[in-house]
This record gives structure tokens, C-alpha cells and sequence, in this order.
């Protein structure tokens, strides 16, 4: 079977904030984003399929964009990711087609992914500066979050504080320590890549697969590959330059 990816953009306005909680721990748990009336935001959802032969994605695109394009919806992405999966992974697929996954991307800083049989835990990434981090986790009851941004980004500006310094260690010494020190603070972290300007570096948490990840590499591995971007950030993780 070949695994066939389709991409689209839709506009919507929704909601992070709580009813039951004050505007104070409103604001201390979803940042900036809290909004009784809700944010509007350009998402972009990237549906994955399993096919034999041709595809055509027109059917779903359309049933998608008539779920959330110009919706005023009252979810976080978490929850807007997994009820839009439970709706999509029940729609009718030609032939042997099947569900690999579905993710949503907001400002393309976070994003949420679902796969079938598993739509109570979600991968959550996150982009901070040039590192992306994964995290496996349950959407959290009360919040509708599985990662909260606030307590990560915080966490996360400390740590790059400590790793933005000249380094003569070996890249994968370096980068495993760096990963160490996420994961210590940030709980649910499976992967991570750095985004060095020529290179990316990732490496995974042995416990992240049961064997080869989608890439081929297997979990605990530390690989390389080259970069899409054309300059190196100087706001950037760099253990030669910084």
C-alpha cells in the first residue's frame, strides 16, 4: 500500500478558556490565548491514508471544510483535533483505504495528531525556536489540553538559555544532554529535533515506539538530516556558534 498525504487551510475562530474557572487561572493556564469569546485562527489539517491505487481526496477535503471553515467552535486544538477525528476516521473510505492519521496545525507552531484506535492520546509538537518537540499524552479532562503551552515555553526559554553556549562535545553528547534536560522538565516528551541551518538532528525516547519509527530509524537513535532552511537563526539552539 503507499501512504498518500493531503493538505488544506481553513479559518475558524475557537476557544480556549473554561467557564467554570476565573479570568485569573484562565489566563495562567492558556496564555494569551485565553478568550471567553475565542481566537481566530488559520488551521491547517493534513489527513494521511493508506491506499492502493489511486485516491481521490476531493470527498474528505470537502467534509472537512464544511466542519470548521468560518466556524466559531468552542474547542481547543486538542479537543478540536480528536472530535474532528472521531467524525473523519468514521467516514466511509473507497476499496482497502484506511486511516493513518490526522493533524492539525495552528500558526504552524503547535500541532495535534490522531491516529485511529487511539484518539484519547494525541502527539502534540511544538515548535520553539528551531527545536520541535514531540510529546505523547491524554488530552487532559478538565483543560482539553495534553501539554500546556504556557508551562512549556517557559520551561523551554530556560533551557535554551543554558544550551545557546559554545560546545566542543560531540553533536549526539550534546544533543542527548539537551534532550535529558527536556525531558526532565517536560513530561510526555518522545522526540526531538534541532534545526542546526545545514542539518537537522533528532533524536527519539527509547520507549517512543515498539520497534522502527515511520522514518526507518529505531527509537534511542541519534540521526541526521539535511535542513530545509537556508540560513542558521542566530536566535537559535547552536553548540559551536553561540
Amino acid at each position: 500500500m503507499s501512504i498518500l498525504r493531503h493538505s488544506q487551510s481553513v479559518s475558524l475562530a475557537h476557544r480556549y478558556w473554561n467557564n467554570l474557572w476565573s479570568h485569573e487561572r484562565n489566563r495562567a493556564v492558556y496564555g494569551s490565548s485565553s478568550s471567553p469569546e475565542g481566537v481566530g485562527s488559520n488551521i491547517r489539517v493534513e489527513s494521511e491514508i493508506a491506499v492502493e491505487g489511486d485516491f481521490d481526496f476531493a470527498p474528505i477535503a470537502e467534509k472537512i471544510k464544511s466542519r470548521l471553515d468560518h466556524r466559531c467552535l468552542p474547542y481547543t486544538l486538542e479537543s478540536l483535533a480528536t472530535e474532528l477525528s472521531r467524525e473523519m476516521f468514521g467516514f466511509p473510505l473507497p476499496g482497502q483505504a484506511r486511516w493513518r492519521s490526522l493533524t492539525l496545525w495552528e500558526l504552524d507552531r503547535y500541532a495535534v495528531r490522531v491516529e485511529p484506535g487511539s484518539v484519547a492520546t494525541v502527539d502534540f509538537l511544538l515548535q520553539y525556536r528551531n527545536l520541535l518537540l514531540q510529546f505523547r499524552q491524554p488530552v487532559e479532562a478538565e483543560s482539553k489540553l495534553s501539554v500546556s503551552r504556557v508551562a512549556s515555553e517557559q520551561a523551554l526559554a530556560e533551557i535554551f538559555t543554558r544550551f545557546s553556549t559554545g560546545s566542543n562535545e560531540p553533536e549526539f553528547i550534546w544533543l542527548n544532554r539537551l534532550f535529558a534536560a527536556i525531558r526532565s522538565r517536560l513530561p510526555g516528551v518522545m522526540a526531538l529535533t534541532v534545526d542546526l541551518g545545514s542539518h537537522k538532528l533528532t533524536t527519539r525516547s527509547p520507549a517512543s515506539d515498539n520497534g522502527a519509527s515511520n522514518s526507518g530509524h529505531w527509537p534511542g537513535d541519534v540521526y541526521e538530516e539535511q535542513s530545509d532552511s537556508a540560513h542558521r537563526d542566530f536566535q537559535s539552539v547552536d553548540r559551536d556558534r553561540m
